[in-house]
């Protein structure tokens, strides 16, 4: 008996010890979410009414927003800070570019500290914008979202006919 007791007081002791050794991570919010970045796996998005495709951190949430019609969708990240990447359809005569492809970079106007980085792609009278918004703290731990988004050549599935319906709807065909 006296050998149980003497056992039991040693694992609590030594629980007590082990729970007093373990320190809450402490480091930036910029480095932790860096590193989850390493290991991050992505996930495709297809949209149901124009076809198109992008990739998301797996561990991003899609935001339901009611106010968003087709073609809209919108992934976030909603942890030590907010981190958004939506993709959106508008009409061709809403940006008046020559390129059918460009990068578009900066600083958001109504919230302070944030940044946005935004592929547009123009395709049949429309074009597919995708965005990436995040504090300016985040510039590097977000590297390799901004290299999707860089990078991000949509495919539209062959979807076309649905496509010319739905562009209708927004005013993108004439």
């Amino acid at each position: 008996m006296r050998k149980l007791m003497i056992g039991f007081i040693l694992f609590v002791t030594a629980g007590i010890v082990a729970t007093c050794m373990i320190t809450a991570d402490e480091r930036p919010d910029t480095d932790k979410f860096k590193e989850g970045m390493t290991f991050a796996r992505f996930d495709t998005y297809t949209d149901p009414d124009f076809g198109y495709t992008f990739e998301y951190p797996s561990f991003f949430t899609k935001d339901e927003i009611e106010d968003y019609g087709c073609g809209h969708v919108q992934f976030a990240y909603h942890g030590y800070t907010d981190i958004v990447l939506e993709c959106n359809v508008v009409a061709e005569d809403k940006y008046h570019r020559k390129k059918s492809d460009f990068i578009d970079k900066g600083t958001v106007d109504d919230i302070e500290g944030y940044c946005y980085y935004s592929h547009f792609i123009r395709h049949n009278h429309c074009w597919y914008i995708l965005s990436l918004y995040y504090p300016k703290e985040f510039s590097e731990a977000v590297k390799q979202i901004r290299y999707k988004v860089r990078t991000w050549n949509t495919v539209f599935n062959g979807r076309d006919a649905v496509f010319q319906k739905v562009s209708k709807e927004i005013g993108g065909t004439k």
